[in-house]
């Protein structure tokens, strides 16, 4: 019964291509028909698809409602590229921002013309020009959406590849210098709550360059390796607690080094603080007002370029691009090679 299923198939895709092929679509128009038609559920009647392809002159999408594509965009973002939840999440929501402003309800609306509408806006409360890097985010969603649609062929181009993005003036990450450091983990060790249990997460926040939030609490003691040569130590990071996670190899630098065989003579496991704690020993270091977690990793990022470090070696080290690493961080390394050398020299107590 199967293989008899399977030659009706055939013998209906090949008539509807024949039905596609006498009309007066174009080449163009009879290519999306054919792509379109792989696509289709099995068990479509031949009218059902003579109905939708060759009645209506069409061979696209374009009636299909806007929200199954974004369902089907953030499964592609979860599920196989296994984005972080946060920016997937940022993604969706510049995505309906988009949808809700032009009224985009088909596939059809979302274009060029929406699309720079939506770039063009004015703020909703101040009726002021939206800001550089607002408009440089929303185009990147909206772009990053249009590639998905054009990868998975329900559109021939992407909008958005007609739209140039908004170029935003660079301006350097902010970053501690060697004396926050110090203080930084020192008032970690003092901290009479958590009794230096947290000094472990500044370590490799500060000294390896991992992501906060969506690395250091899958991290254990155990991912480190520390030989009595400098050279052979390092760092296994995952980026998610999952089998199909990507792990890389951090060496550790001679402060890690220092600094992790401190943590491990006490018994330290790498442990995330708690809001709260993060916060008092933030103030009690003398690091008042509001600090973003990644400051740690920028100031990673920049003394260790500053210290020598090439930029293909350190992008693979962060897992980021060497375009990321030069972008961001090459210009401020020039100017913290002091700072930097006093950086890796920061010692645990005796």
């Amino acid at each position: 019964m199967q293989l008899i299923a399977e030659i009706e198939n055939f013998v209906l895709a090949r008539e509807v291509r024949s039905r596609l092929r006498s009309t007066s679509l174009d080449e163009a128009q009879l290519r999306d028909a054919e792509v379109a038609l792989q696509l289709l559920p099995k068990g479509i009647s031949l009218t059902q698809i003579a109905r939708k392809f060759v009645v209506s002159d069409r061979g696209d999408f374009d009636e299909d409602p806007i929200n199954k594509w974004i369902d089907a965009f953030r499964t592609e973002k979860e599920e196989i590229e296994q984005r972080r939840p946060k920016t997937v999440s940022n993604l969706l929501w510049r995505i309906n921002q988009f949808i809700n402003y032009s009224n985009v309800e088909t596939l059809g609306d979302f274009s060029r013309e929406s699309a720079a509408r939506f770039l063009t806006r004015s703020h909703a409360k101040t009726g002021k020009k939206l800001s550089a890097q607002t408009m440089q985010n929303d185009w990147l969603a909206l772009h990053s959406f249009g590639g998905y649609l054009v990868k998975v062929k329900a559109v021939a181009n992407n909008p958005l590849q007609e739209i140039g993005r908004a170029q935003v003036e660079w301006k350097p990450p902010a970053i501690h210098n060697a004396s926050e450091v110090a203080a930084l983990l020192k008032a970690s060790l003092q901290d009479v709550y958590s009794a230096g249990k947290y000094t472990p997460y500044f370590v490799i926040c500060c000294f390896c360059g991992v992501r906060p939030e969506a690395e250091a609490p899958y991290l254990r003691m155990k991912d480190v390796t520390l030989a009595k040569s400098l050279s052979l130590s390092e760092l296994r990071v995952t980026r998610q607690k999952v089998t199909t996670a990507k792990q890389r190899s951090v060496p550790l630098n001679a402060a890690a080094w220092r600094w992790l065989q401190y943590c491990q003579k006490q018994e330290w496991e790498i442990a995330v603080p708690t809001k709260n704690a993060y916060i008092r020993i933030r103030l009690a270091a003398g690091l008042l007002g509001s600090w973003s977690g990644d400051i740690m990793r920028h100031t990673y990022a920049t003394m260790t370029l500053a210290n020598g470090a090439n930029k293909r070696d350190l992008a693979e080290w962060m897992g980021n691009s060497p375009r990321q690493i030069e972008n961001s961080y090459m210009n401020l390394a020039k100017y913290e090679k002091s700072a930097a050398r006093k950086w890796l020299n920061i010692k645990p107590p005796q």
